[in-house]
């Protein structure tokens, strides 16, 4: 197993999160992580948190890609 964590940290996150929601089919809004957070439904999540743009992928399940996600989003 192969776990991807990428955080962007510029002023253009927010216009990534929109392209990246926009071009997303089946989203899943999650709620209570950064700013706003949702689950592609195909192995990625993607949190918005002031002006940082966390994806995490790699791992099996949305849980997980929460879980880590709440565990590195305290870290930034």
């Amino acid at each position: 197993m192969q776990v991807q964590v990428q955080v962007l940290s510029s002023d253009s996150a927010t216009d990534s999160w929109d392209v990246l929601l926009q071009g997303s089919k089946n989203t899943t809004m999650v709620s209570g992580l950064g700013d706003k957070a949702f689950y592609d439904n195909d192995g990625t999540l993607y949190a918005l948190e002031d002006s940082r743009l966390l994806q995490v992928n790699g791992v099996d399940t949305q849980d997980q890609a929460v879980a880590l996600a709440t565990a590195v989003l305290p870290l930034l």
